[in-house]
């Protein structure tokens, strides 16, 4: 059984109780005071009337349970329900009902609330799935964004013809890094260096963005997480949405202030030469309306899936070869030091009652001995003083 926390008014958002999602049904579809509700939607929106009986009604949040106070800090844990909130009329005949768990009219009479299973939803990815899941019912351009916070109050609406499915689809959350790296395919592409739809003016990573200024590069020895495209070379029939999603929702937020157009040119391109059966035009369009709104809403930032150690400057005029030169030494540099940091390490910590030989550290730190031996005489003072020290 579904719960959710019910507070006395939008103004009182601490100590809820926890009703049953049946108890909130039966008080929308019997209403509490309703004569208020259809008083305010004869007033209409943006009445002082109508704010004022919004805000004096019970209200509920159907993401997140919540211990006290309502704030991100305070989440319990999910409902297992996500609400979505639609301003403008919709054909409900265009709606796949068997995905939809309560249908409602809003406390204005003119839009709807939805509500929908969704297991495994978290604190972490319930921006994407919220977005994803949207999409997928065909809502995503439809919703208020300004309505999809974990924290969402909800005003308890009236409508006796409350659609409530029992029985409705469960949709499960994306739990994986929306980068899409190697877990959908075996065979993954970063953005083809012919391809004619994403061109040297968009940002296919923020990796340059770590280079100082003045700076050819950059090295990183343990490593900077950066946000890169990735597309896979063959998206999956049952994955298309989630994927081109998660594409295009990262080719946003590396481009913010890309146009529309030129947005949609390379979300369709992307549909058409990756995917093995395309979505329809229709279809993607309704995928970059929702990126865009919630771009234009700053509810999209990269999503870090790249780890680099070496990162050159974005206009760089260094050959492959140049750059293939300097990504060897440092990398070699690099291992070089972690090695020698081992044996430091390992002399340091040295608290046996027994000379320290190269061959001992090397069982302790794991490397060969032809390793150990090509750094030793940059630690022989130290090793010699420890062992003298023993014999004394």
């Amino acid at each position: 059984m579904y719960k959710i926390n019910l507070y006395e008014n939008l103004r009182s958002p601490q100590n809820p109780k926890v009703i049953s999602i049946d108890s909130y049904v039966d008080f929308i579809k019997e209403g509490i005071n309703e004569t208020q509700v259809l008083t305010a939607r004869v007033h209409g929106k943006g009445t002082n009337l109508y704010d004022r009986i919004k805000a004096n009604r019970y209200c509920v949040t159907h993401n997140f349970l919540y211990n006290g106070y309502k704030s991100d800090d305070n989440i319990i844990s999910s409902t297992g329900l996500l609400y979505y909130d639609i301003d403008e009329p919709i054909d409900n005949s265009t709606l796949d009902e068997s995905k939809i768990f309560i249908r409602h009219k809003s406390l204005g009479g003119i839009g709807s609330s939805i509500v929908v299973k969704a297991y495994n939803i978290t604190v972490d990815n319930f921006d994407r799935n919220y977005l994803s899941i949207a999409t997928e019912l065909g809502i995503a351009n439809k919703i208020d964004n300004n309505a999809s916070k974990k924290s969402q109050f909800t005003v308890i609406s009236y409508d006796k013809d409350v659609y409530y499915n029992p029985d409705s689809y469960e949709f499960t959350a994306s739990t994986e890094n929306l980068s899409f790296d190697s877990n959908i395919s075996s065979s993954v592409c970063y953005l083809p260096r012919n391809d004619s739809f994403l061109n040297n003016k968009y940002r296919l990573t923020n990796a340059s963005d770590f280079v100082p200024e003045g700076k050819e590069y950059e090295v990183f020895k343990d490593g900077v997480l950066t946000a890169k495209v990735n597309i896979p070379r063959n998206i999956p029939q049952g994955n298309r949405t989630r994927v081109l999603m998660a594409i295009v929702q990262q080719i946003v937020a590396l481009n913010p202030f890309s146009r529309y157009e030129h947005t949609l040119n390379r979300a369709l391109g992307i549909n058409q030469i990756f995917t093995n059966q395309p979505l329809s035009e229709k279809e993607v369009i309704g995928i970059v309306d929702s990126i865009i709104k919630y771009r234009d809403n700053k509810t999209i930032t990269p999503i870090n899936n790249k780890i680099r150690k070496i990162i050159f400057k974005g206009d760089s005029q260094l050959t492959r070869a140049e750059k293939t030169a300097i990504v060897n030494v440092e990398i070699g540099a690099i291992r070089t030091n972690k090695t020698k940091q081992l044996i430091h390490d390992a002399i340091e910590n040295w608290d046996k009652p027994e000379k320290i030989t190269a061959q001992k550290i090397a069982i302790i730190t794991g490397k060969g001995i032809a390793t150990i031996n090509r750094h030793w005489k940059e630690f022989k003072e130290i090793v010699q003083e420890y062992n003298n020290n023993i014999l004394l």
